[in-house]
């Protein structure tokens, strides 16, 4: 799991902000690509009981 996104000891995943407005174009394309793909495999990580 993308220890950036583990829920807490009280069980809460926390909120998280990043910022790219201040990136060019060329620097946003992988930020926003290497984020996307943790949030993806946290998402497809998680047991949503189906």
């Amino acid at each position: 799991m993308v220890e950036w996104l583990a829920p807490r000891a009280d069980g809460k995943t926390p909120a998280v902000i990043v910022s790219v407005a201040h990136l060019g174009d060329d620097e946003r394309a992988p930020v926003l690509g290497i984020l996307l793909d943790q949030l993806l495999a946290w998402v497809r990580g998680r047991n949503c009981g189906g």
